[in-house]
């Protein structure tokens, strides 16, 4: 069975990246061609220089990069056809522990390596795999945290302060609409870029320990997410005109741009 790589940053509130090992490289002349597959296309001109940097020191190994659109999608597919690339940058969610129950993984679990990384962040993508399948196959490289980006410039022209509670927060989202100004710029055609605020509104309002007293039957999505339902939709309320017709890239370039005071996004 194909032992393959990975990498990824987990899109939780809090959260890590992962790495892994490979037995399918091709062989040119006596160069290693290895894959390198990215879901995230803004990663694309840093991997280019890592990718320079690792060739001129390793020169019989070459590193092909691929960065997709719909990574995940194309990830999937590419599963079933158990042609998955030699190492994976992905996020730490339910693809990955996908494939860490198909075994398609190499399982770092005591070695050298993954004793560098934080046992929490170990913790947290083994709990994704689930406990019926022992290993720890990725390795964390770093942690990225939801977050309420704002425009500081705009801030200043609308007269605002960091809001530190919901109702500051609905306040100045108001006083932002009042002034003609968007708010908030969704992107919801990419249906992902919803889970940065369902998530964090998830852990603070549902609680922490939602997951767990779900899965022992204490409670449930209808019992404990109304709040959190309610408040995503409020918040939507303060988006543009086309919330759903707008991509993450396009976001990124439009709040860059000064599109919007607020922007719901990883760090």
């Amino acid at each position: 069975m194909l032992k393959k790589m990975t990498a990824g940053v987990m899109a939780i509130t809090l959260g890590a990246s992962l790495l892994a090992g490979c037995s399918s490289d091709s062989a040119d002349g006596g160069k290693v061609t290895l894959e390198l597959f990215s879901n995230k296309s803004e990663s694309i001109e840093t991997y280019k220089g890592l990718i320079k940097e690792f060739e001129a020191e390793n020169p019989d190994i070459k590193i092909k990069l691929d960065a997709p659109p719909e990574a995940e999608t194309v990830l999937k597919t590419r599963l079933t056809k158990n042609d998955l690339p030699d190492i994976m940058s992905i996020a730490g969610n339910a693809t990955y522990g996908e494939l860490g129950r198909a075994g398609v993984l190499e399982d770092f679990a005591g070695t050298d390596l993954a004793k560098t990384v934080q046992p929490s962040y170990i913790d947290m993508i083994n709990r994704l795999v689930g406990p019926e399948t022992e290993g720890t196959f990725g390795l964390p490289y770093a942690t990225n945290a939801n977050a309420v980006i704002y425009n500081k410039a705009k801030f200043e022209e609308h007269g605002l302060e960091v809001p530190t509670t919901w109702d500051e927060f609905i306040a100045s989202l108001e006083k932002v609409k009042a002034a003609g100004d968007i708010p908030i710029y969704f992107t919801l055609k990419d249906a992902w870029t919803g889970m940065i605020a369902w998530n964090s509104l998830g852990a603070n309002v549902a609680g922490e320990d939602f997951a767990e007293k779900k899965n022992a039957g204490e409670t449930s999505f209808t019992k404990k997410y109304d709040e959190v339902a309610d408040k995503m939709a409020a918040l939507v309320q303060y988006g543009h005109k086309d919330n759903m017709g707008v991509a993450y890239g396009d976001g990124n370039n439009a709040f860059a741009a000064g599109k919007s005071v607020f922007y719901l996004q990883g760090n």
